[in-house]
């Protein structure tokens, strides 16, 4: 292509919002503010903010279901990233998974911002961070790969899939939708 289309598309600048800014969530943050693009960014805990304020020009302390902050995190924005995480509480002096709680933090994210959508009609690509269980056992595949339908083993990877179907019932030819489906980090 020529010289002026590569220049125009190096220079682009985005507003990215990123909901969740925790492991995934930060390191995107942090790369993508270096590439000067405007961040804003998401958490649960006003602890975090002022961490979060050295890598986001935007720090929003909020559930992901609270539709009225997610409005107002996404109006203007060019690009959303969902990488959310959340469920776990401490019982009994030990940290566990609650279906509920992982149900809010997923599904009820994308539910609100699906709901959000109208009030950003300049966005263009949302990107999730799901992750690799929803393919459950691949059903005894010896290759995994986009192809391969996703067999969820429990109800904690049933919450992927149910969020990525959320997300795609909103592409439209204007707004993209890209879920990556991540390896376990821990």
């Amino acid at each position: 292509p020529p010289p002026g289309i590569l220049r125009n598309i190096k220079e682009c600048k985005l507003k990215i919002a990123i909901i969740g800014a925790a492991y995934t969530g930060l390191a995107a943050a942090e790369y993508l503010k270096g590439k000067g693009h405007t961040i804003s960014v998401t958490t649960t805990s006003a602890a975090r903010v002022p961490p979060l304020a050295a890598v986001a020009d935007r720090v929003i302390v909020m559930k992901g279901s609270d539709q009225a902050k997610m409005r107002e995190l996404i109006t203007g924005q060019d690009v959303v990233l969902m990488t959310v995480a959340g469920g776990m509480v401490e019982r009994d002096g030990k940290y566990v998974m609650d279906l509920d709680l992982y149900r809010d933090a997923y599904v009820g994210t994308a539910q609100s911002l699906v709901a959000a959508l109208d009030t950003a009609p300049g966005l263009s690509q949302i990107v999730f961070t799901g992750s690799w269980s929803a393919y459950g056992n691949a059903s005894g595949a010896e290759f995994v790969n986009e192809d391969t339908p996703a067999t969820p083993a429990s109800p904690f990877a049933q919450v992927y899939i149910d969020t990525e179907n959320l997300l795609f019932g909103a592409q439209t030819p204007k707004l993209r939708i890209c879920v990556y489906r991540t390896g376990t980090i821990y």
